[in-house]
């Protein structure tokens, strides 16, 4: 299973009681990030990675997983106490599932049903690993691109955390089952065991424990820089809440460096808002990267000493110009990093 590091902490997910984010990687990749230090611990994790890679060995759709390195410096930036102290605590390994971006929950009364198949396949499997949270009041199952997705799997594998007696337990019925959100679309039962159960080997079990981290906390590669940045928002009628991504300020005081980016969508500004200048929009934030570089061009602002103009740029405004509030993002070189987030947040349609 392959591994990647997390540079970006975007926003929390607060449906469930782990609190997992979307973040983005070193791999460009974004991702659902599941952490050790929840308060469901590390086993919950395990019971994610093996279940999840066991659904896809079914041929099951799942998000591909990954395990992703947390370093405690995301955390600096994060305004909720909780969530800083839930980053600290999982710093090292945690695992993380590909963010399918768009995607609705499954609701039986909107969607399509799944193929009665399909339907059998995922009940057999969630009795398998013994699934709890498969139910009509939450379903974890995603709608993406007209497919049928199966998430959160932490609660699976019950049996783990109390290994009393557990191979008589592992023989005896899953009732919880007859909970499950697609049993009534289910096909035929036994035709599903007898098309999956021989897919599950022992060597098969072996190979996916094989990626279970021997510890979850460890960690394995060092961050050699943390940065600071803010987007910048061209916000024309602040009533109606509508704003353009108009440039980025990227802040890595380790290295020395303050630098900004700026463009602004000119036609999408006379769409929102006719009757703006454009072109004097244009020279306000051509100032920033000036002010960020301590150009003379910058005004009296950009002769400030570099921390105090970083200060400076993001501090709260309520003119059409406005800056994001700060967050915080990982990289080996913060010019990249700026080139990086300019061409994702800003330049993309």
């Amino acid at each position: 299973m392959r591994t990647v590091r997390a540079i970006r902490y975007l926003t929390p997910l607060r449906e469930g009681g782990s609190v997992p984010a979307v973040v983005e990687a070193d791999d460009d990749g974004t991702y659902v990030a599941k952490f050790h230090g929840a308060a469901q611990g590390p086993r919950a994790l395990v019971a994610e990675l093996i279940a999840g890679e066991l659904g896809r060995l079914l041929g099951l759709p799942v998000p591909q997983l990954a395990l992703i390195e947390i370093d405690a410096l995301l955390a600096r930036s994060e305004p909720d106490p909780e969530l800083q102290d839930l980053l600290r605590k999982s710093a090292g390994l945690n695992i993380a599932l590909d963010y399918l971006p768009g995607a609705l929950n499954w609701e039986p009364a909107l969607a399509p049903p799944p193929e009665p198949e399909l339907a059998a396949a995922i009940v057999w499997f969630d009795a398998f690993i013994t699934n709890v949270d498969r139910t009509p009041k939450n379903p974890n199952m995603l709608r993406w691109h007209r497919a049928l997705y199966l998430i959160d799997h932490g609660a699976a594998l019950y049996f783990h955390h109390d290994w009393s007696d557990h191979l008589a337990r592992s023989r005896s019925p899953f009732a919880m089952i007859r909970n499950h959100a697609l049993l009534p679309l289910a096909g035929d039962m036994r035709a599903a065991d007898a098309q999956l159960a021989p897919r599950i080997t022992q060597a098969a079990l072996r190979d996916i424990v094989a990626q279970v981290p021997d510890d979850c906390s460890s960690r394995r590669r060092s961050v050699p820089s943390s940065f600071d940045y803010a987007v910048v928002r061209v916000v024309p009628r602040v009533e109606r809440g509508e704003l353009i991504i108009a440039g980025v300020i990227v802040s890595c005081p380790t290295q020395g460096y303050l630098a900004a980016r700026v463009a602004l969508d000119a036609a999408r500004l006379r769409a929102l808002s006719p009757s703006t200048d454009a072109a004097e929009v244009e020279a306000a934030l051509a100032l920033i990267p000036l002010i960020a570089a301590g150009d003379p061009r910058g005004g009296p602002i950009a002769a400030l000493p570099r921390g105090e103009r970083f200060h400076w740029l993001v501090a709260p405004r309520s003119a059409m110009i406005q800056t994001s509030p700060v967050h915080t993002g990982l990289c080996d070189a913060p010019a990249a990093a700026l080139d990086h987030l300019f061409e994702r947040l800003v330049l993309l349609p």
